[in-house]
């Protein structure tokens, strides 16, 4: 009976926190409803408190569903109280949260989630997600160790994330780590072989390490793939200076000037 409750509680999770409509076997035993109504309340007495929880859950999908946020919270709320344990639940809380753009928060119940079922790889998949998200917000504001931290943890809850790596990698350059940022970038330009920004970012960690050769190679990449991106002329002819070719140099700055 506690192996079924616990797989019912992943089921419900996982189908509300990809934004599907969940009906509980329960409720369709108990009676029937017209398509889409929102679950009434049911006495906690009738049931099982995991039960009640569970009904809790299906009418928060519900609710939820039309944009409606304020009861979900107080019913998810409930259903914790009743059933601490539920991944479900916090799966449930979690996409709500997120819908309203309450990422931090959407992260704590996605984390709970997941420690509670650590199997349920479309909920480590949605909080990597978030983690790179406000990873990202995090470079943009030049928190270079928060940016690390959430890319550690996004990885962490799924290895697959290799934005991860991208985002990691930036985060080291920023903070003039370059072997990190290299090796970070490598891995993440391996799974997205078409992405100028993150040859950009490599070639000028290459650049950190007084690696002109490999910081022209990859500005070449990135010239390559975005022809009019002219910070990539004037990065590329600065280590061909390095390398004493002066005349590749001075090709790039004029080409550069004639882009801008």
């Amino acid at each position: 009976m506690r192996r079924l409750k616990l797989g019912l509680w992943s089921a419900v999770g996982l189908m509300l926190a990809l934004s599907a409509p969940v009906v509980s076997q329960d409720r369709q035993s108990a009676a029937p409803e017209t398509p889409g109504a929102i679950a009434p309340d049911l006495p906690a007495t009738a049931k099982q408190p995991w039960q009640v929880a569970m009904d809790l859950v299906t009418s928060a999908n519900a609710h939820a569903a039309r944009k409606d946020y304020g009861r979900p919270a107080s019913d998810l709320h409930r259903a914790l109280e009743l059933e601490p344990i539920s991944d479900g639940a916090y799966a449930a809380r979690a996409a709500t949260h997120a819908e309203k753009q309450e990422i931090d928060k959407a992260i704590a119940d996605y984390t709970r989630a997941t420690e509670i079922n650590s199997a349920a790889i479309g909920l480590r998949s949605r909080l990597a997600g978030l983690l790179i998200d406000r990873g990202r917000r995090s470079l943009d504001q030049k928190d270079y160790d928060r940016a690390i931290t959430d890319s550690n943890s996004a990885l962490t809850a799924d290895p697959s994330a290799t934005q991860g790596h991208g985002l990691r990698g930036k985060a080291h350059l920023g903070k003039k780590n370059y072997l990190p940022a290299v090796a970070d970038l490598t891995f993440a330009i391996q799974a997205a072989p078409k992405s100028a920004d993150l040859y950009l970012s490599r070639g000028r960690a290459y650049d950190g390490r007084d690696e002109a050769q490999s910081a022209v190679a990859d500005y070449s990449k990135v010239i390559g793939l975005e022809p009019k991106m002219a910070a990539a002329y004037v990065l590329r002819a600065a280590a061909y200076a390095r390398l004493k070719d002066h005349v590749r140099a001075g090709a790039d700055y004029r080409a550069a000037l004639a882009i801008e």
